[in-house]
């Protein structure tokens, strides 16, 4: 089972993000309960009659607070899906999401969060899907994302974004050429705010 410390690194992020007052926080904080029983929390075989969390999902959940980079790392380097969308999440994003060396889902859309989206994420290498559209986010899109050769979908619109994602600039490469895998990129499109020469999909 995850260690005792992943559990009290747990039980801040339960605390922190209003836990008591979750939607469904089934087992959450329960003594004698494997942190794998946990409302949201899948864990995978590591051998030797090991486990380690794999994925998280507690989207739609009423979470409320701010995440700090301590509780991200509370759920270890084996998770491979973190979904926390449609919550009521704020300020930044941790910048320690970038540490989580094997995510390949990460999906923080439907939230309050402020501020840059951090360069970090760039070092997600093995990331399919990032979602973080439907947020307060300013400034430009990082071009340490064109990092992200196996990214599939890239999910930016409605924030308060700007700059410009431009064809033949590090993140359309990925779209454009077999740099990459991204099939679908969705941003803003605005003349006041991001202009994005290469999406999918634009939103006005």
């Amino acid at each position: 089972t995850p260690s005792i410390a992943a559990a009290t690194l747990l039980e801040v992020f339960f605390n922190a993000t209003g836990g008591p007052t979750w939607n469904n926080n089934l087992n959450w904080l329960a003594p004698d309960v494997s942190v794998c029983e946990w409302y949201g929390v899948t864990c995978s075989a590591t051998g030797a009659s090991g486990s380690a969390i794999s994925s998280i999902d507690l989207s739609g959940n009423n979470l409320v607070g701010t995440i700090n980079d301590d509780e991200i790392m509370s759920f270890g380097g084996s998770v491979r899906t973190m979904k926390l969308k449609d919550n009521a999440l704020m300020g930044p994003i941790p910048t320690r999401l970038g540490g989580l060396s094997i995510l390949q889902q990460l999906d923080l859309s439907g939230n309050e969060f402020s501020s840059t989206i951090p360069s970090e994420l760039g070092e997600l290498s093995k990331l399919l899907l990032l979602n973080i559209h439907s947020n307060e986010l300013t400034g430009s899109v990082p071009e340490e994302l064109g990092n992200l050769v196996s990214m599939q979908i890239f999910s930016l619109q409605n924030n308060d974004l700007s700059g410009t994602i431009a064809t033949g600039g590090p993140i359309c490469v990925l779209k454009e050429t077999s740099a990459g895998d991204l099939f679908s990129l969705t941003s803003d499109c605005t003349p006041t705010g991001i202009v994005c020469e290469c999406c999918s999909q634009c939103f006005v």
